[in-house]
């Protein structure tokens, strides 16, 4: 799979609604019909942040505070405990 592509598939699911990586994961994987234990888990991952550092991805934490949806500015170690979400610039880049 070329870098681009799944790139465009890391952004495509993460286009409509507040993801984790879970999600991604599975959404790839359903689109390129790879079960899950043949996924690159660390190329995702690695594309995740290469679409976030670019600005195409934006990089959330849920809390049970006001606000309960804070924007971070970098991911931590382990984006498990991450939501993400397209931005405008990740959406025009899908066009």
């Amino acid at each position: 799979m070329a870098c681009d592509e799944l790139l465009l598939m890391v952004l495509e699911a993460v286009a409509n609604d507040y993801e984790r990586l879970g999600h991604i994961e599975n959404q790839i994987a359903s689109w390129t019909e790879t079960p899950m234990d043949q996924l690159d888990r660390e190329k995702i991952k690695a594309t995740l942040c290469g679409a976030i550092n670019s600005g195409y991805i934006a990089i959330y934490e849920l809390t049970s505070t006001s606000p309960h949806v804070v924007e971070l500015s970098t991911a931590s170690a382990d984006l498990d405990q991450h939501w993400f979400l397209t931005t405008k610039q990740g959406k025009a880049r899908c066009r």
